[in-house]
């Protein structure tokens, strides 16, 4: 793959992870630690299933790495007690959450519940919240080398063309229409949703914090580490008490 764009960085735009509320946020959801509230009602996609909840999984973590893996991982178990489904992927989880009303709040991209919202229209939308600090999550832009070589050289130039109009910012404003963080190189264009927002959030990167994608995916999510670890701790909790509650 190569990147081919006028910018020093093949990022396209970003977004991070928000937190979707009922309308009047009446469990007082604001920030990470709300999630532990006894009872609430968590929906979140499967991070077996989805990117979405991998990233999710991190910006979780992300929220008490700081003070040492144990304290993470015993937060992250406490959030996974009080998830109550996990579909598939994200635009699932919205459809879960939106249209058969089912969860407290609903865990997912910023850029999905911007979305979600416009779809559903002024009376159907819901609020969110996006805590701080956050996982800033990367749309990179690359050109498949393997593929276009197999293609006629117009279609090169088209893709070549295209890569670069994404770096406008007619582009990045298009972007930001739908939920998506901006490239502020890019564009001076502040989008809606970021209006009063944007400077209040800390965002930190994979790459820096959790020494890249590759070193993630073997910690917390091949088979057995720390994602499959808590998920069985939940689970066999959850089987316990049911066991308890039928005696």
């Amino acid at each position: 793959c190569s990147c081919c764009c006028c910018c020093c960085c093949c990022v396209v735009c970003e977004t991070t992870v928000a937190l979707v509320v009922r309308p009047g946020n009446f469990r007082s959801i604001h920030t990470w630690e709300d999630l532990l509230q006894p009872g609430l009602q968590i929906v979140v996609a499967n991070p077996k299933t989805a990117g979405v909840a991998r990233w999710i999984f991190l910006a979780l973590w992300g929220s008490k790495m700081k003070k040492g893996d144990a304290a993470a991982r015993e937060y992250v178990t406490k959030v996974f007690d009080n998830v109550v489904v996990q579909p598939r992927d994200a635009r699932e989880a919205s459809d879960v959450f939106y249209r058969q009303k089912l969860g407290d709040v609903l865990l997912t991209y910023e850029n999905e519940v911007v979305l979600t919202n416009q779809v559903y229209g002024a009376e159907k939308a819901l609020p969110y919240v996006v805590p701080t600090p956050n996982v800033r999550i990367e749309c990179p832009l690359a050109l498949v080398d393997k593929v276009l070589d197999s293609r006629p050289p117009a279609a090169r130039q088209a893709a070549h063309d295209f890569a670069k109009f994404l770096f406008t910012s007619d582009a990045q404003v298009e972007f930001g229409k739908v939920g998506f963080r901006t490239n502020r190189r890019l564009s001076k264009v502040t989008p809606d949703h970021l209006i009063g927002q944007r400077s209040q959030i800390k965002l930190w990167t994979v790459d820096k914090e959790l020494k890249g994608w590759a070193a993630a995916q073997r910690k917390f999510f091949d088979a057995g580490q720390v994602l499959d670890q808590i998920q069985a701790d939940v689970g066999a909790r959850r089987m316990e008490a049911r066991k308890n509650k039928k005696r």
